[in-house]
């Protein structure tokens, strides 16, 4: 798990959650929580869009591993995903 915060919030990510998707095959997205100092809380699967998966054959977002690392500045959350383009990586604003 990653813990990040400042005065403006909270954000919490387990980057090894998974969800399973057509044919069976898991995919580590990684999910993180939003917690805001007016008390709502969103919910971020910024690597969870099916299309993106697999893109011919090559692991787009589906080793992504979101929230990785993570840091918040102004309320603004920045999320790492070291797994996204077949472990390039990416950093997700």
């Amino acid at each position: 798990m990653t813990l990040a915060w400042d005065e403006k919030g909270l954000v919490a990510c387990a980057p090894k959650w998974q969800r399973t998707l057509r044919g069976g095959n898991p995919r580590l997205n990684g999910i993180c929580h939003l917690w805001t100092e007016k008390k709502i809380v969103r919910r971020l699967i910024p690597l969870g869009e099916p299309a993106n998966q697999v893109r011919d054959k090559f692991p787009m977002y589906s080793w992504g591993q979101a929230g990785f690392s993570a840091t918040m500045d102004q309320g603004q959350v920045v999320i790492g995903a070291p797994g996204v383009n077949a472990w390039n990586g990416k950093k997700i604003p």
